[in-house]
């Protein structure tokens, strides 16, 4: 009876990831290709953290963020506050070429825009904390060139827990609404699958197909393309 009682647990697991469709935040909005001053970069790393911080706390719950006649107050987790104007919001969203899911889905439409939302907050953070003799402007294109995936929990005050290096996929399975890296990229992963980008073939892919999709030369001779890190967020 217990073995029964077993196989049947595991096939119910496998068929809940078996169905990654059903986590909007896997189809919402996709990562797209940047316009920077650098001619190579991509944002996939903001686009990570954007989905994974959305999958902890909820659309319109990863900041506060309060209308003023002539900015935004938003405070994040950290309890860190800082202005935004509604110019800046609209600079960044343009510039963040985030492509969105089908948005005639009220729900998708919603989650697309507050991560639009995300990513100018996101940049405005990185000006407040590091770049404050730079321009607005000047910092959405160093962040859309690449940030550095380990930290950039930071820009939008999140708490985390470090799976360290070198996760096993086995360690990754357990957990939801994770950043994952690799030598060659940074992904929104959850309960076995991995988010691609929208010129990719197809949308979502398990964790495993990671290292045959994005690797560097210099990545495989480490550790064959792997995971490299993870990070979960948590409340």
């Amino acid at each position: 009876m217990k073995l029964l009682l077993s196989v049947a647990l595991l096939l119910i697991s496998n068929l809940v990831l078996a169905q990654p469709e059903k986590n909007i935040l896997f189809n919402a909005f996709k990562q797209g290709i940047v316009e920077v001053e650098a001619k190579k970069g991509g944002n996939c790393t903001s686009v990570a953290i954007i989905k994974a911080a959305i999958g902890v706390h909820g659309v319109d719950s990863v900041f506060k963020i309060e209308k003023k006649a002539t900015t935004n107050v938003v405070t994040l987790k950290d309890e860190r506050t800082f202005e935004i104007s509604d110019v800046e919001i609209a600079f960044a969203s343009t510039k963040a070429k985030f492509i969105p899911g089908d948005t005639i889905i009220a729900e998708v439409k919603k989650v697309y825009e507050y991560a639009l939302l995300c990513f100018a907050v996101l940049c405005k953070s990185e000006q407040q904390l590091n770049r404050k003799d730079k321009s607005y402007e000047y910092v959405v294109d160093k962040v859309n060139t690449g940030y550095t995936t380990s930290e950039i929990y930071n820009l939008l005050g999140l708490k985390k827990i470090y799976l360290g290096d070198n996760p096993s996929y086995e360690t990754l399975k357990q957990y939801k609404n994770v950043l994952v890296w690799n030598s060659a990229h940074a992904v929104y992963y959850s309960e076995g699958y991995y988010d691609e980008a929208a010129d990719k073939n197809t949308p979502i892919e398990k964790i495993e197909n990671l290292k045959k999709h994005h690797w560097s030369f210099g990545g495989w001779l480490k550790n064959r393309g792997e995971p490299r890190g993870a990070q979960v967020i948590i409340k």
